[in-house]
């Protein structure tokens, strides 16, 4: 089974009120993980994990190497220990993206399945159901990205917000 949040947090050496957002997924430019390492920059305090492979893998491993708040963990056969120790979820796509108004990412699925809060561009599918549910909060820039995660950083408002998400779960199960 999955590990505890307590327990997925000391396994990668993360303290218990830090707040953590993990990306997971290809390494691509068209998925602007570095909005994500910029959000790094500016704000020292928020660990920001990246998970995955593809061609930026370089690009996350320096940015990993010359932020003390960056971690890259590479490709993750199973991803829960780092999904479970996750705070808030990243997902994006660059908004000239040809599928970025179809968008319906495998991260939209894992946010509700672990109820976790995700940080989000509100494209396609995610934007469909964020007028309809409260998944998390949206950006569309640095500013807005910042913003987006201050939203977020109260553990009663992300709390509010796994609710919403858990009741998601009955119609966005694996098995629907």
């Amino acid at each position: 089974g999955a590990p505890s949040r307590q327990e997925a947090r000391e396994r990668l050496g993360i303290e218990p009120d830090r707040l953590a957002i993990l990306y997971a997924g290809g390494l691509d430019p068209s998925r602007d993980i570095e909005s994500l390492i910029r959000h790094a920059e500016r704000v020292p305090g928020d660990l920001i994990l990246v998970a995955g492979r593809g061609v930026q893998e370089a690009a996350v491993a320096n940015a990993a190497g010359r932020l003390d708040n960056v971690r890259f963990l590479g490709f993750l056969s199973d991803p829960t220990t780092a999904t479970v120790a996750a705070d808030l979820l990243y997902y994006s796509l660059v908004s000239d993206h040809p599928y970025a108004a179809h968008a319906a990412p495998n991260n939209l699925y894992v946010a509700i399945a672990y109820a976790t809060p995700l940080v989000h561009r509100g494209q396609g599918e995610i934007g469909y159901l964020a007028e309809r549910a409260d998944i998390g909060a949206r950006f569309d820039d640095d500013a807005s990205l910042d913003a987006a995660i201050d939203s977020l950083r109260d553990p009663a408002r992300r709390h509010q917000v796994a609710e919403a998400l858990t009741g998601l779960q009955a119609t966005y199960s694996w098995t629907r």
